[in-house]
Formats: structure tokens, C-alpha cells, sequence
């Protein structure tokens, strides 16, 4: 039996299991978490109208070719308060996908269910080429672009961080009404982006695209108004736009916003960067490490 990754835990590898060749593998298939959840076969979206059938895919696909048990898809379906009728009621949905799947895909039912939708010992498994996974790519490119800014190749880096953070289309799985299982995965993901974001900002700072890097960074602090790396590339691309004062404005408000919020105040390393402000340097290389 195949290892079930829960999220709360850590990703057993980043990217989504291997996937058991399948005679269905040939028919295009097209899987979107980073943003609004979609399923399209033949360009025909196979995305159930239905909530709970919809966080029944959610979690498959997110799961990547691995094993989802039959009480984890309980957990997320009725939040620790299933019906006693939840295991026969999950069968039903399963019935219902698989044969809205093999409707658009034009093969039976049976097909999809020994091919694509799976039904595992304690579970299910949905049973696609991970290339299809828009989520796939991003951890490829985000993986590949942060060993390119670790090698010192900012140039190749900004082009596939870039990239990554262009498969974005909103919230993960934002049209999923979520349970506590998607709800820590979709966590997970921001956390993904947002280290994604990071380091684009550093290779922009390191490439001298101040102006690109100070956009980008307002949005994410706007965002994110308690993070203290954020903030920290913030004032360093102010001060390579040539907006010392705008960065100096800006640690006093964040000094204030995390003193209100948090009853304390900034870690030694971002004050010797407002030191290193005021004293006329400019700390891009630091900051930008």
C-alpha cells in the first residue's frame, strides 16, 4: 500500500507520485489547483457542480497519484461530524464522478474506475500524468529557480520563479468550499507562493530591477503587513529606487504595526538595516542574500 501524505505534515517529496501508466493517458487531461479548481477533459470542464464532490477532487489531485483513505475523505467532507450514512454517501459520489468522467471522455464507467478514479485497499487514488498538475510545474520551476539563485545564476533564476508565480490565478482551490484537511493544504500552497515571491524579489534586487522588485514587494507587505523578511526587501528596493526616506517611513510604520499587534518590536537585524540606512549605505547586497 501506498504512504498517504496528510497535510499538516510534511510533503514527502514536493511533487506528485508517479503515475501507473494508463490506456487513458493518451486522452488530454488538465488538472488546476492555483487558483479556481478545474478538471478538463477535451477542453471540457469536468468539474462537479456539487461541493462535496468538488473537495473529493480537491484532495485527490492535490494528493498526486498517492492513496487518500476513505476516513481522511470523511475528515474533509464533514469536519469530524460524518452521518452514519458518510461511507455509503462517499461511494455515491464516487459513482457519480466517475461516470460523469467516462461521459466526457466517451469510454464506460469501469473503465475510468480501474484507469483514472481507483478505488485503493481503505481508499482512493486518482491516477494521472503529473504534467497534467498546474501545480506540478509550479514546484518544478520554484525548486529549479531557487538552485539557480543558490548557484548564482540570478539571470536563468528570475525566469522560472517568474514563471512559477505565473501559474497563479487567485487562492488555491478558491471555488472549493474547504474542510480542515484542504483548508492546512491550501495553507500550505500560500506558504509555497510566498517563498516563491521572496525569492523573486531577491533576484530582482540582485539584478538591479529596483523599481519591478519594490512593486511586487509593496503588494506582498499589503498582504502580509507582520512579515518582517518582506519588509526587509521592501526597504532595500526603496532605497535602490533612490527613496531613502520612503524607506525609512516605511520601517517606522512597520516598527509601530508589529509593536500594536505583537507587543514587540523588531528583530536585531532589520534595525541594523534602518542603521544602515540612516547612516547613508545602501545594504543591497545583505538584504538581498
Amino acid at each position: 500500500m501506498k504512504e498517504e501524505h496528510i497535510p499538516g505534515t510534511p510533503v514527502p517529496s514536493g511533487l506528485p507520485g508517479p503515475a501507473r501508466p494508463v490506456t487513458l493517458a493518451r486522452r488530454p487531461l488538465a488538472l488546476t489547483l492555483l487558483g479556481p479548481l478545474d478538471i478538463r477533459v477535451h477542453d471540457s470542464s469536468a468539474l462537479p457542480r456539487a461541493a462535496k464532490q468538488r473537495q473529493i477532487f480537491a484532495l485527490l489531485a492535490v494528493q498526486g497519484n498517492r492513496i487518500v483513505s476513505t476516513d481522511t475523505l470523511i475528515e474533509e467532507l464533514w469536519d469530524g461530524r460524518p452521518p452514519a450514512s458518510a461511507r455509503t454517501a462517499l461511494q455515491t459520489y464516487i459513482g457519480q464522478m466517475r461516470q460523469n468522467l467516462a461521459d466526457l471522455r466517451g469510454v464506460d464507467r469501469r473503465t475510468v474506475a480501474t484507469e483514472l478514479l481507483v478505488t485503493e485497499e481503505n481508499g482512493y487514488v486518482l491516477r494521472f500524468d503529473p504534467q497534467d498538475l498546474d501545480l506540478h510545474h509550479f514546484k518544478s520551476k520554484l525548486c529549479a529557480g531557487t538552485t539557480l539563485l543558490n548557484e548564482g545564476r540570478p539571470h536563468e533564476a528570475h525566469t522560472l520563479l517568474r514563471d512559477a508565480l505565473d501559474l497563479w490565478h487567485g487562492r488555491p482551490m478558491e471555488n472549493v468550499r474547504t474542510g480542515s484537511v484542504l483548508d492546512a493544504y491550501a495553507h500550505h500552497l500560500e506558504g509555497l507562493r510566498l517563498s516563491a515571491a521572496e525569492h523573486l524579489a531577491r533576484v530582482r534586487i540582485k539584478l538591479g530591477a529596483y523599481h519591478e522588485a519594490q512593486t511586487g514587494l509593496s503588494e506582498l507587505c499589503a498582504q502580509y503587513p507582520l512579515n518582517e523578511e518582506l519588509q526587509a526587501l521592501r526597504m532595500t528596493a526603496l532605497c535602490g529606487c533612490g527613496r531613502r526616506d520612503a524607506a525609512l517611513d516605511s520601517y517606522l510604520l512597520f516598527r509601530q504595526r508589529i509593536l500594536d499587534t505583537l507587543g514587540m518590536d523588531p528583530s536585531p537585524r532589520l534595525v541594523d538595516l534602518q542603521r544602515s540606512i540612516l547612516s547613508g549605505h545602501r545594504p543591497l547586497a545583505a538584504a538581498a542574500a
